[in-house]
């Protein structure tokens, strides 16, 4: 997880736990109250949550975009395979040809941003986005090749 905390996160957060510890440990009897104790580990709560959410994200974009090549080479296995696409009008084999591009084109180009960007940034594209391109794969597989 330390790949997702920027240099400022780890020094806001050694800060903030170090004040809550002493805090905890000064003897002060609000720290038994739920609502004082909750406003005190609010910035803690916050950032752990930008952290936790920025972890997700590109987690989940690794594991969708994982899935969108696997979805992609087998409807190019498919597309390839005369007996799968003999059935399919020219225009039909362009009209996949050039989905499979474009996906291949969007596949690449995120690929190569996760592994050049640091963690700590943004993920480059939203998982979502990633798992609609395969859904759009998935559904020209269902109309072509049975």
């Amino acid at each position: 997880m330390a790949y997702y905390v920027t240099g400022a996160d780890t020094e806001i957060l050694v800060q903030q736990m170090q004040m809550m510890e002493d805090w905890l440990y000064s003897g002060d009897e609000n720290v038994y109250v739920k609502s004082i104790l909750e406003d005190k580990a609010k910035i803690l709560n916050e950032l752990g949550s930008k952290i936790y959410k920025r972890y997700h994200d590109w987690e989940r974009l690794k594991e969708s975009l994982f899935i969108l090549a696997r979805t992609l080479n087998e409807l190019v296995q498919k597309s390839n395979d005369s007996n799968q696409s003999i059935n399919l009008t020219q225009s039909e084999k362009d009209e996949v040809s050039k989905l499979l591009a474009d996906h291949s084109n969007f596949y690449k180009h995120t690929e190569s941003q996760i592994n050049t960007l640091q963690r700590f940034s943004d993920a480059p594209q939203k998982f979502e986005d990633v798992d609609k391109k395969t859904a759009e794969l998935d559904k020209v597989k269902g109309i072509f090749f049975i």
